[in-house]
């Protein structure tokens, strides 16, 4: 669950453990943001992460 689902469910309940759950919850991603780990289902989508300089063109055959 997100962070979102988590305050939206002790806005819904108004019990302690819901509120302690999404606080549980912020601080994880503040931790995990910190240490610099992305989210998501492709955290790596966009990086150039190839070796583009060994690129050769098959036009000029």
């Amino acid at each position: 669950m997100s962070t979102e689902s988590y305050w939206q469910q002790f806005t819904v309940s108004g019990k302690i453990e819901d509120y302690l759950n999404y606080s549980r919850m912020k601080q994880e991603e503040s931790k995990s943001a910190a240490k610099g780990e992305q989210k998501g289902e492709r955290p790596y989508a966009g990086s150039d992460y190839g070796n583009r300089n060994d690129f050769k063109s098959d036009a000029y055959r």
